[in-house]
């Protein structure tokens, strides 16, 4: 048993009524079935506020890399513009004059060219948004984790306060 560990021992008491001590191997003071459920309820509300600033962080984190993200789509998509606008007056004269004065087929032809090259841009920047997502999946994960946890603690805490002892091949509950 490590040292954290509590060993709990039913014994009958009196006129049969089975009664709960824990005893630890270290040799400390033994601890009632309320300082245990204290302590169980400390450790899940130490462990819960732990999860909760593990989101905050994560969220924190995310957020930094969204921004860094938008910073990258607002960029792409200011030069995108300016790069479109200079380009688009030189490709529509110059094809306009190419094609013997239709500057509308030209204007046409310019900026399909120019609004295809800013669709691909915007759509790789959402699609590398879209792969890292903005969930906190380790805190999720961890949320999960810490609920089996403690259900499981709940319920071998149960089975132990329901198990008779006379009955059990185990010589004492563990919790």
């Amino acid at each position: 048993m490590r040292p954290n560990e509590i060993e709990v021992r039913v014994e009958p008491h009196g006129e049969g009524v089975p009664t709960i001590s824990p005893a630890r191997s270290d040799g400390a003071h033994e601890a009632s079935l309320g300082e245990l459920i204290k302590s169980l309820t400390d450790d899940s509300r130490a462990l819960l506020q732990q999860q909760v600033d593990l989101a905050k962080a994560e969220i924190r984190e995310t957020g930094m890399r969204l921004a860094g993200d938008a910073v990258k789509v607002g960029v792409a998509a200011g030069l995108a513009f300016v790069g479109a606008l200079a380009l688009t007056a030189f490709l529509v004269i110059g094809l306009g004059t190419a094609l013997g004065g239709l500057y509308w087929l030209s204007s046409l032809l310019v900026g399909v060219v120019a609004a295809g090259v800013g669709y691909a841009m915007v759509k790789s920047a959402t699609n590398d948004i879209a792969q890292r997502g903005i969930a906190p999946r380790r805190t999720l994960e961890s949320l999960s984790e810490s609920k089996d946890w403690v259900a499981q603690q709940a319920r071998e805490l149960k089975h132990d306060l329901t198990t008779d002892p006379a009955n059990s091949s185990a010589t004492s509950p563990r919790l």
